[in-house]
């Protein structure tokens, strides 16, 4: 970001005294930190939901996403179970998930599950379809979600409370104010589900309609905490430090795919992030940002039964993730230059319950050296951006020696994605776009060694590449924005779960594979009070692979379409909303022999504010449908979910 200098030339006649005149006054605005993201300020197409989109609402970050453009959202089960991402055809291992600007996708697994990020201490969310920026450090193959925690900007005192079907519960109360010159700010949240929802059991015969029944959902339910303090404090004109401790926790009950009432499978996790970040403007040119950070995480896995995954399984991992990272830029001209180095460990440890004995130990090292720069003209027209990433991995792992002893063994590799992207602003209200890049994915931990729960490992998983491209544009006026993009992507190695008749994945290398879809994004406000939103993803996944069952068919687990309709409109402090999601084409399997029925889903929400008070009403799926995201774990019904949040 460059500083901002603004001069202003000041005059002054006085009736009946003598002109004086003032000289130039200069008034700067403090730079903020050197990794601080300009959202709006970038080649690539960014969308960004900011807290009053989310605030009172009874639901985690998927719920938020599912409705964006070119975001699929699939979840294995009602609020609060598992969530996984997918961006323009991506897999859900291809999209990097961020909390301030830190990688939250680890080693071991991979993809993040958006159902354990609740809502109270978020200040926006953002989503990089695309192009990434180099402040991220990482590429992502399928793109970024960068979500930003709630920072301090006034002293707020905020309590907000939910309940809704299925005894679904949420509490959160949110604190902020000042000690001299330290800022903080205190969030604690709550969310729970009993998630006992009907659903129509048909006793895994599909073709024998005799024997289905209708039936509550059995352990399924699950209750989570999340706290989180942050501190600001400013060293001196040029420097300041930031710090956050963040802890979670989920106990989570894990329902089998036959619905039987006396399965006990259970995930417990226990989550706890450090950060620290100090940030330098050394001039008007120079900016610097240093971060530490630490995590650490805990998961209690109890499948005794061998109801969910394969076998008998009872297991404690843990992950550790220790780090640093620099980030410095350097203004020259019309040129900004920038770079970053991280370094991040990862450790995993998983124990065998049930035998007393070290299951898995895995160690990744990761170094990271990026570089990017960043040119604009006089007249803000044109936006060139030019960006390196140059990645080194370092992975210790558990290999079976000639003796029959687990051994360790040393693996390292290298790579590199290169990024280049173009704006040209037409006029005020429309923009071009155009982006290409070389990305990579390694394959992670648990898809090459893994074996709990729903997936089984693939020891002979080779790296994932790929090309990826844009092509767009955008419009914005006061009372109307579109923006639309063609997006391509390349894929070679892909790496895509699929699924047997018992729901069990497992991850595969399918060669070749083709991306491609259109995805418009589109606002018409006609009058202040009445709001309407369109939104459209058509997108074409093939695989190419040599392999005859596979070659031409769609990859699993990507919808074909994607559709979001929204009509608003307010009276005095009333809103009311009517949404309608829809999504088809897809299978669950790489053979497509089993497809994912299609959602047809309509939202209903009421919504009444004075400014302090704030009570919604939601509807959620009033047709009642019920849909599969993952083969075996059916969604609720019609539910329905009250709310109220209030400023003290």
């Amino acid at each position: 970001m460059r500083l901002v200098t603004l001069l202003l030339l000041v005059g002054s006649q006085l009736t009946g005294a003598r002109a004086e005149e003032l000289g130039p006054v200069v008034v700067e605005a403090k730079a903020p930190s050197a990794d601080e993201i300009d959202a709006e300020y970038q080649t690539g197409f960014v969308k960004v939901i900011k807290r009053e989109q989310f605030d009172s609402k009874v639901a985690t970050v998927a719920d938020v996403l599912k409705n964006e453009t070119g975001v699929q959202v699939r979840q294995s089960g009602g609020l609060g179970s598992y969530s996984a991402v997918y961006l323009r055809g991506s897999t859900s291992k291809q999209v990097n998930v961020y909390l301030d600007g830190v990688l939250l996708n680890d080693a071991t697994g991979g993809a993040v599950d958006l159902s354990q990020i609740l809502l109270s201490g978020i200040e926006q969310i953002e989503i990089y379809k695309g192009a990434t920026p180099i402040q991220l450090g990482y590429s992502g193959v399928g793109g970024a979600i960068n979500i930003k925690s709630l920072r301090f900007s006034k002293p707020i005192k905020q309590l907000a409370l939910g309940y809704g079907s299925f005894n679904s519960r949420k509490g959160a109360l949110t604190f902020a104010d000042s000690v001299g010159e330290t800022n903080y700010l205190a969030s604690l949240d709550y969310l729970g589900s009993d998630n006992d929802f009907e659903m129509l059991n048909n006793n895994q015969t599909e073709f024998n309609p005799y024997d289905d029944r209708v039936e509550r959902r059995r352990n399924a339910d699950f209750s989570q905490f999340n706290g989180m303090l942050t501190a600001e404090r400013s060293l001196s004109d040029r420097t300041d430090l930031q710090l956050m401790a963040q802890h979670f926790n989920k106990d989570q009950h894990l329902p089998d795919i036959a619905n039987l009432e006396s399965t006990r499978t259970s995930l417990d996790t226990d989550f706890t992030r450090l950060q620290s970040k100090l940030s330098f403007a050394r001039n008007a040119r120079e900016n610097y940002t240093g971060r530490i950070f630490w995590s650490t995480q805990e998961e209690r896995y109890d499948d005794s039964q061998s109801r969910v995954g394969l076998g008998v399984q009872k297991t404690r991992a843990n992950t550790d993730v220790v780090g640093a990272e620099l980030y410095g830029s350097y203004s020259l001209g019309l040129h900004l230059f920038s770079a970053t180095l991280e370094a991040r460990k990862e450790t995993y440890q998983e124990e065998d319950l049930t035998r007393r004995s070290q299951k898995q130990d895995f160690e990744r090292m990761t170094y990271l050296l990026g570089v990017q720069d960043e040119w604009a003209d006089a007249e803000d027209i044109w936006l060139v951006r030019l960006s390196a990433r140059q990645y080194f991995l370092e992975d210790e792992t558990p290999a079976a020696s000639m003796s029959g002893r687990v051994e360790t063994a040393s693996d390292s590799a290298q790579y590199h994605s290169l990024q280049a992207g173009v704006r040209y602003r037409l006029t005020d209200w429309l923009s071009l776009k155009t982006n290409a890049s070389r990305d990579v994915r390694f394959p992670q931990l648990a898809e090459k060694f893994g074996d709990r729960g729903f997936f089984i490992g693939n020891s002979e998983l080779q790296p994932e590449t790929a090309l990826n491209g844009d092509i767009g544009f955008e419009v914005g006026v006061d009372s109307f924005s579109v923006s639309a993009a063609y997006f391509y992507r390349d894929l070679k190695d892909a790496i895509v779960p699929s699924y047997d008749s018992r729901g069990v994945g497992r991850f595969e290398n399918v060669g070749k594979a083709r991306v491609s879809g259109v995805e418009v994004d589109a606002m018409y406000r006609p009058v202040p009070a009445w709001t309407f939103i369109a939104r459209s993803t058509a997108q074409d996944t093939e695989n190419l692979s040599d392999a005859r069952d596979l070659h031409g068919k769609q990859l699993a687990g990507a919808y074909t379409y994607s559709h979001f309709l929204s009509a608003a409109w307010s009276i005095g402090r009333i809103t009311t909303s009517v949404e309608y999601r829809h999504e088809s084409g897809a299978y669950y399997d790489s053979a497509q022999e089993t497809e994912v029925e299609d959602q047809n889903i309509v939202d209903v929400v009421g919504r009444w504010s004075d400014g302090e008070t704030t009570v919604e009403v939601s509807a959620n799926n009033v047709t009642d449908e019920v849909v599969e995201a993952f083969n075996g774990f059916p969604s609720p019904g019609r539910h329905f979910f009250v709310s109220l949040m209030h400023l003290f």
